[in-house]
């Protein structure tokens, strides 16, 4: 065996520390969700929160996961660039998505703001090229 190819091969090593890091991120990422739903119903149970249509909360999750997905590209780039700028207007959109049914928004007054949401991912996608 030469030594290119056990360079290359992964059985028997240990997983490199930045391996290690991507790898946890989806079990930390889901657990601080459900912590954060577990928390929301508690305080609904508890009368200090009360929403309607609790079950939109759902859709942050989402939008959790778009904004994780801005984070790490601009990690990786180390800038601002269109692989930060989608899942960045991706997350917003499902945050306000949320935000109208949790808050029973009147659709016909706030639909305006998906365009403008969409119009600055657009912009920011364009600066950032």
């Amino acid at each position: 065996m030469s030594e290119d190819s056990s360079y290359h091969s992964d059985s028997g090593s240990a997983p490199s520390p930045e391996r290690r890091r991507v790898g946890l991120r989806g079990p930390l990422m889901g657990g601080i969700i459900v912590i954060g739903v577990g928390i929301v119903f508690l305080l609904q149970n508890l009368g200090v929160l009360w929403f309607d249509n609790w079950w939109a909360l759902f859709i942050f999750i989402p939008a959790a996961g778009s904004f994780g997905s801005a984070w790490e590209a601009y990690r990786v780039q180390g800038r601002f660039s269109r692989a930060v700028s989608g899942p960045l207007t991706t997350g917003c959109l499902f945050v306000f998505l949320a935000l109208i049914f949790l808050f029973n928004w009147p659709w016909s007054a706030v639909w305006p703001v998906f365009i403008i949401l969409i119009g600055l991912g657009v912009l920011l996608g364009w600066r950032s090229s």
